[in-house]
């Protein structure tokens, strides 16, 4: 065979070796691109059919896209579980108590509980602490809550060192205490307890500031029904022909101290019909000569003092525990008596021959609070009766 190049020296044919050669590629490519073109436009209709999706999912009116919430920093800080709270008189720490806060020193129920408990997405209201009292208030067994002070002159720096998140203080509070304690911030409330429905009205308001107002309006609401029904049954007797007896009320028999017009002993005694003789003094808490109580010619007389040793009526809940409380009483007033007759000015009076002369417990009869409704209604029946002897014991007087 001839050189095709001219060369002159035959060239060895060669052999067809195994693969894809040029022409097989050729040949593919022109068989296949027709498929390949398919594939590209379903898969380019698939994204525009996702794109299309996305879009109209998407909150419309400029909505900013939801996005999960970020992580909460350990740091940061969470909502308070107590509320720290100093009380500046006794009735405010009744009331406290009444509304469910904690004396410090004293575990909440489930306080362990909800600590093993994962928080919940809206945390519940911090716990009402009494964190600090006056000497004066009265506190339950077990708890260690520190006095302050007096309800008019507080030592403003242990109540500062107590680190208070509400300060509740009355009139009687030094201004210049209270002023102190605003200069630093503490949010301090003043409730005057003016009457019943000032009273009334400052369960509410301590119910707001200690996060309980339910548990607030609750209270009021069942001690507004109780006094009701002892207005109406004084107003009853009274519209019947009956007339206020006279009443002399006396924080002990030292000093001859007493309640005057205005004042929460004075209010309750007009609200249990009877008709205070010390209403004519121009002092709040006069001390009486004995010459305005031979004047007086009070009908009945009304002693009550920490001193004589009378346990409040709140302690005395059931019937075993009232008949001792009633027999106490009677041994009180007949001691009373006793040195009363023995006297020749005190011999004078009626209400002393008659024996009408009534030990009452300090308590609910001097401190406005939680338990006015049983003040009025003891004092209801000590009236009506006429002799401390015939009253009913503390938990023979609570209708509800």
């Amino acid at each position: 065979m001839a050189n095709p190049h001219g060369d002159g020296n035959p060239k060895p044919e060669k052999k067809s070796q195994p693969g894809i050669s040029a022409a097989s590629v050729l040949r593919f490519t022109g068989r296949d691109m027709t498929m390949l073109r398919g594939i590209w436009r379903w898969a380019a209709a698939a994204v525009l059919l996702l794109a299309l999706v996305l879009a109209l999912g998407r909150p419309q009116g400029g909505a900013a896209e939801a996005r999960p919430a970020p992580p909460v920093s350990p740091h940061a800080e969470a909502s308070p579980k107590v509320l720290r709270i100093v009380s500046l008189a006794p009735s405010i720490t009744e009331i406290l108590l009444g509304l469910g806060a904690m004396p410090a020193g004293v575990a909440a129920p489930g306080a362990l509980r909800a600590m093993a408990e994962p928080p919940a997405q809206v945390p519940p209201p911090p716990t009402p602490v009494i964190a600090g009292r006056t000497a004066f208030c009265r506190m339950p067994d077990g708890a260690r809550v520190p006095a302050i002070g007096s309800m008019g002159q507080p030592a403003v720096e242990q109540v500062l060192a107590l680190r208070p998140d509400v300060v509740l203080a009355t009139p009687l509070t030094s201004p210049n205490a209270l002023e102190q304690l605003r200069e630093v911030g503490l949010n301090v409330v003043v409730l005057n307890h003016d009457g019943a429905e000032g009273v009334l009205a400052d369960i509410n308001r301590i119910g707001e500031a200690v996060r309980r107002p339910r548990e607030a309006a609750a209270m009021a609401g069942n001690l507004r029904r109780r006094l009701e029904v002892v207005h109406i049954a004084t107003g009853d007797d009274l519209r019947k022909g009956s007339r206020r007896p006279r009443v002399l009320f006396l924080l002990g028999l030292d000093g001859l101290y007493s309640a005057g017009r205005g004042t929460w002993p004075s209010q309750l005694i007009a609200l249990a019909g009877g008709a205070n003789v010390a209403d004519t003094s121009a002092s709040a808490w006069p001390q009486l000569s004995m010459e305005f109580v031979l004047l007086s010619r009070p009908e009945i007389i009304l002693i009550t003092d920490p001193t004589l040793g009378l346990p409040p009526a709140a302690e005395t809940p059931d019937s075993t525990a009232a008949a001792r409380w009633l027999a106490g009483k009677r041994e009180i007033e007949t001691e009373l008596l006793r040195t009363m007759r023995r006297d020749p000015i005190w011999s004078e009076l009626a209400a002393v021959r008659k024996g009408r002369v009534v030990a009452l417990p300090a308590s609910p009869i001097t401190v406005p609070g939680p338990r006015l409704a049983d003040a009025a209604e003891l004092l209801a029946r000590v009236l009506a009766a006429g002799a401390g002897g015939e009253a009913a014991a503390p938990s023979q007087q609570r209708p509800r």
